[in-house]
């Protein structure tokens, strides 16, 4: 993957977090509590780092995931005089263990959220059910 490839990547993702982040903004910060789903937030946050944060509504985390998986990504670029093997290796063995702390983090805060406002979610015969108290 080529620099230009990577910054346009790096460029398509900022934007669409910055979308959303200006969306959920938008909403206001009054709105009513909602039960977080702990697997999606996490299994989003592998995919992209800080998307399960943003989806458990801390947007100022989710930003700090973002950019330090984009920082692993671009600092390849910053090394010199490491064998190419080793250096890719580094770098993918990096962005892996922090696309890993994003997953808990991310799945740990949900099932939090949830415990200290009483929601849970479970599985029923005919789909997945939700109990809550006010």
């Amino acid at each position: 993957m080529t620099v230009k490839h990577l910054l346009i990547i790096v460029l398509i993702e900022a934007i669409l977090l910055g979308s959303l982040s200006l969306m959920a903004n938008a909403q206001g910060k009054e709105a009513m509590a909602r039960p977080k789903n702990p697997a999606l937030n996490g299994f989003a946050s592998l995919i992209i780092p800080g998307l399960g944060q943003y989806l458990n509504d801390e947007y100022s985390k989710a930003w700090i995931h973002f950019v330090v998986a984009i920082a692993v990504q671009v600092s390849p670029l910053h090394i010199r005089y490491t064998p190419p093997w080793a250096e890719n290796l580094k770098i993918d063995l990096l962005a892996f263990g922090w696309a890993i702390y994003s997953t808990i983090d991310a799945y740990v805060t949900a099932q939090t959220f949830n415990e200290k406002h009483d929601f849970a979610l479970y599985l029923e015969d005919n789909g997945i059910g939700i109990s809550y108290s006010c």
